[in-house]
């Protein structure tokens, strides 16, 4: 048998061979629960190509290389191949039933009562590989469609299989496997005429007699111990060269001074410049960089996949979910490695693998790409769930670095490549990308704006070519637009610009400047930026100030803490700047993408009535007012002088302790009422805005100057349900026939006083009486006495019952 022959499962026993898995190696692997991914896409693969017809079988589907040792006796031990061996056999034997040719498939594999392939590993499993080639089964009656009952129910039912075996890791596989296979062959005919054809074979493998190398048997037992001989990075890459070999059979690539073909180029690049990269980067801890570069590929993969398909969803979403192995054949499943993407892969390594074995960087800096950080996230799987390796944004920058890069890998000119990555950046950094599509639809764009990579400022800056850009948020692409005329204006618009974008905040996204300045305006008014060398100095001196005073309003984690909310209090004192979260209102935070401050001074376009435009220009109304030498003075000076239209406001400003009651920044209109959230939902304590306001503002300073008497007590109650109403309690005033206690809620546009004994006693009738006559309480059929007060009554009216009370208190001796 020659070295490296392509053959078949039966060309190998037809020449006298027996396979034994020697009992250095482990068990059985393939019908693992735990692998049925991998078992699946194997069994898919070796199915398609039996359905294939014969007139249509253009070559067979190769399993990669099968090596060990074959010794004078004919028997084979298998170092690598196991897996594959086993599994094939157990299709020979379940097909030969299927098409009624078991005798044919007992002649080839049988030595007397013994398999030719069997395990060395373990006594039961070599027992059941021989019980299982000569045995006899009714599988007829398994194929029917009325029959629900699994194939391995079927055999551990007989006679011969032993109880025991239930122990054997290899023989409980191989059962799984033989479900797999019946579930996925159960309705074919004559695949296994195909199955073993040697003439025009449908499966073949590569087999290798390394003995015929002089190696030993201590030499396997070493090489399988340290698993050097067997990885799924070598598998991988020994198929990836064939299959490389197939794409380019004769296209020869220059290697030093000789040309070479693709294969062999790749293969000698990724063991020698590409490898050095890899392990710079590598596993510490099993100083290996496997696992690095397979990554790699998946991530370069994902980006370049979903182009020109029609059916490209399931393959990408498998592409990046955590929890799917990606083996050749799953990627020879999909589709991945078309021409395209080979050649991308060949030079883009070596472009960014230089000669002090370290990562090629070409832009200056890492304000908009930071090209080690992305590769380091492209060599981690990408894993949406634990969030790790590279999201989508980062994704569509990392398909716009390699797509320039492999384009002009022989001359990258450092200033295009620099103002290409911060259009797209700045793209896709402000782009929402929440799903596969809009993941997509961004890819597309950035592999159509390629074209234009080396003059990217000068083709944004048409007013017809940027509004072909396609696949991110149109906002950002026209904010990119004016952007891009402006620089082109002078090297001042340049340098403001670019500082605005770098801002670590803002990242980009600074229309809100543009606005402001009144640049926005102009545009939008004339549909260019052609004014005036007068109006240009006024434009840069306002651009240049607001920058300076947002930039000290926001720092690079968002809004910078002031005193006592004075940001948000000052903002509600111009206006209602807040954005809606959910059934909620919000102060804005950056916890949330909608609710960010970032999505306050995006704004949605210039056009008036879309609500959140105005909302911005509350920001412009206080940045205004604002002072850089006097941050929180500035602000405090906005929120006293102020005059404010709406209760609502007015009362948040006047209280900052109503926005720091909100943990989450929330809060809830219904209605007539507004209520403060401590969490988000109203199952959760919430105040009433107006009753903790009126504690806040009134009866804590009444409490704190003794003026609450004949009250000893006074404390707001929040509540947990949308039926309770929040409401105040003043108590301790003691009565002979009790103690007296007044609530206080507010709804229906005003407060309601209550007045009760805590006993539930009834007041006396002298007391009920006055508060009848003198404050105009209401008692409906002998109910707690109740008086209904407007919003801006109620602290003189407040005053008015606590002095009633108290006189009361005092003129009965009741203190």
């Amino acid at each position: 048998m020659s070295v490296g022959e392509q053959i078949t499962f039966r060309q190998l026993l037809d020449k006298g061979t027996r396979i034994e898995i020697p009992i250095i190696q482990r068990d059985y692997a393939q019908g693992r629960e735990t692998v049925s991914e991998v078992r699946e896409q194997f069994l898919t693969t070796i199915y398609s190509k039996l359905a294939t017809q014969p007139e249509k079988l253009e070559q067979p589907l190769d399993l990669d290389f099968i090596y060990g040792s074959l010794d004078e006796t004919l028997k084979f031990s298998p170092l690598d191949g196991q897996q594959r061996l086993t599994t094939l056999f157990l299709l020979h034997w379940y097909l030969a039933f299927v098409d009624g040719k078991s005798d044919e498939f007992r002649s080839l594999v049988l030595d007397g009562d013994d398999s030719r392939f069997t395990y060395q590993t373990r006594t039961s499993s070599t027992e059941f590989f021989h019980a299982l080639a000569k045995a006899s089964i009714d599988l007829p009656d398994l194929l029917r469609a009325d029959v629900d009952i699994a194939l391995s129910e079927i055999i551990q039912d007989c006679q011969w299989f032993f109880l025991s075996w239930h122990q054997d890791p290899t023989i409980q596989s191989a059962l799984v496997m033989l479900d797999s296979i019946h579930a996925r062959f159960s309705k074919s005919k004559g695949f296994y005429d195909r199955l073993i054809q040697t003439e025009k074979p449908y499966i073949t493998f590569q087999f290798l007699n390394l003995k015929e190398f002089g190696l030993s048997d201590e030499l396997y037992i070493k090489m399988n111990a340290r698993g050097k001989a067997l990885t799924p990075f070598e598998n991988f890459k020994a198929r990836l060269e064939q299959h490389i070999d197939k794409i380019y059979p004769d296209e020869k690539k220059k290697l030093g001074d000789r040309g070479i073909s693709i294969k062999d180029y790749f293969s000698h690049k990724v063991d020698t410049q590409w490898a050095d990269l890899f392990w710079n980067y590598r596993d510490l801890k099993q100083n290996v960089f496997d696992e690095q570069i397979m990554n790699f590929i998946r991530s370069l993969a994902g980006n370049y996949y979903p182009h020109n398909r029609q059916d490209w969803t399931k393959g990408l979403q498998e592409l990046r979910a955590g929890h799917i192995d990606f083996t050749f054949l799953k990627y020879d499943e999909i589709g991945c490695f078309d021409d395209e993407f080979i050649k991308t892969l060949i030079d883009l390594l070596d472009v960014i693998s230089s000669d002090n074995k370290k990562l090629r960087k070409f832009l200056s800096d890492t304000a908009y790409y930071d090209e080690e950080l992305i590769f380091k996230k492209s060599l981690v799987k990408i894993n949406p769930k634990e969030k790790t390796g590279l999201e989508y944004e980062e994704s569509v920058q990392f398909f716009a670095y390699s797509s320039f890069i492999v384009r002009h890998r022989d001359n990258i000119d450092p200033v295009k490549f620099y103002e290409w990555m911060r259009v797209i950046a700045n793209l896709t950094v402000n782009t929402p990308h929440n799903d596969l599509h809009e993941f997509r639809a961004s890819l597309v764009s950035v592999k159509a704006l390629i074209d234009h990579a080396d003059n990217i400022l000068e083709y944004i800056a048409g007013n017809e070519s940027y509004k072909a850009i396609k696949g991110f948020y149109t906002q950002q692409v026209r904010e990119e637009h004016i952007k891009a005329n402006l620089i082109s204006k002078s090297v001042a618009w340049k340098v403001l610009i670019l500082r605005a974008e770098q801002h670590g905040y803002f990242k980009g996204q600074i229309e809100f400047l543009l606005s402001f300045s009144g640049v926005l305006d102009y545009y939008l008014e004339n549909d260019h930026c052609d004014w005036s060398k007068e109006e240009d100095a006024v434009f840069i001196a306002r651009f240049s100030t607001y920058l300076e005073k947002v930039s000290a309003v926001f720092d690079s984690n968002g809004l910078k803490t002031f005193p006592d909310f004075l940001w948000e209090r000052a903002l509600l004192a111009a206006g209602d700047y807040m954005l809606y979260a959910g059934r909620n209102h919000s102060f804005l935070d950056d916890t949330s993408r909608d609710t960010s401050w970032k999505r306050l001074l995006r704004g949605t376009g210039r056009a008036k009535g879309q609500g959140i435009n105005e909302k911005r220009d509350f920001v412009k109304i206080v940045i205004d007012q604002f002072s850089i030498s006097d941050p929180s003075g500035s602000l405090a000076s906005i929120v006293k002088t102020a005059v404010i239209d709406e209760n609502w406001r007015k009362r948040i400003v006047e209280q900052p302790a109503t926005i720091g009651y909100c943990e989450r920044r929330a809060i809830r209109k219904n209605a007539d009422n507004i209520y403060l959230l401590s969490k988000s939902q109203m199952n959760s304590y919430h105040h009433s805005l107006y009753s903790y306001h009126l504690m806040l503002s009134i009866i804590e300073p009444m409490k704190a100057a003794n003026k609450l008497a004949p009250f000893a007590y006074a404390f707001a109650y929040a509540v947990a349900t949308e039926e309770d109403e929040p409401y105040i309690r003043l108590s301790g005033c003691k009565l002979s026939n009790g103690e007296l206690v007044l609530d206080i809620s507010y709804f229906n546009t005003q407060f309601r006083f209550k007045l009760f004994l805590s006993s539930g006693g009834e007041l006396t009738v002298s007391l009920r009486d006055k508060l009848v006559a003198d404050l105009d309480f209401q008692i409906v059929d002998g109910a707690a006495p109740v008086l209904y007060v407007p919003i801006e009554l109620v602290e003189s009216q407040l005053g008015k019952v606590i002095d009633l009370l108290n006189d009361y208190v005092q003129e009965h001796n009741n203190v």
